[in-house]
């Protein structure tokens, strides 16, 4: 059976352009498409896309117009909904990292890579933090000659990959 694919409504169209501008860096010019895709999504309150869009709007705000708080709340609002995706805890983790909440950034982090382990932004952040491998005996300390040896063992076979969470 066919399956016939409906065209994008306005505020879908108005989330898009805004969701990409807000991930080329653009976040003022992303204010006001998402500002259109919030004044239009009111016909569609259970849109696929609606939690994004709160996402990405309270990322907008934050980075472009410095409202941290407001843009923290739209981003934990749209974490709490019930769709889980990776970019939605990569933009709340962007925003900890503006408020300079680091732990709260790596918990974010982690669970968008929980959500999405080749989610390749959210460990280019994750890395940036400086957020090593735990080391290969956990019991022992990091600096025992034994985690160090088998460590630089791991580094020879896997090289510098991202961090084991």
């Amino acid at each position: 059976m066919a399956r016939t694919t409906r065209p994008p409504s306005a505020a879908e169209r108005w989330y898009r352009h805004g969701a990409d501008l807000v991930r080329a860096g653009r976040y003022l010019e992303a204010i006001e498409p998402l500002e259109q895709a919030l004044a239009y999504s009111a016909e569609e309150p259970e849109a696929p896309w609606a939690a994004p869009l709160r996402s990405y709007y309270g990322l907008a705000l934050a980075l472009g117009r410095g409202e941290l708080a407001r843009g923290r709340r739209l981003c934990e609002e749209a974490t709490a909904g019930s769709t889980l995706r990776s970019d939605l805890f990569t933009n709340l983790a962007r925003i900890y990292l503006r408020q300079a909440n680091r732990r709260l950034a790596v918990e974010a982090l982690v669970t968008a890579l929980s959500i999405q382990p080749r989610d390749r932004e959210a460990w280019e952040l994750l890395a940036g933090l400086g957020v090593r491998r735990p080391p290969v005996v956990r019991f022992l300390s990091r600096s025992n000659p034994i985690n160090r040896a088998l460590g630089a063992v791991r580094h020879r076979l896997f090289g510098s990959s991202p961090p084991a969470l």
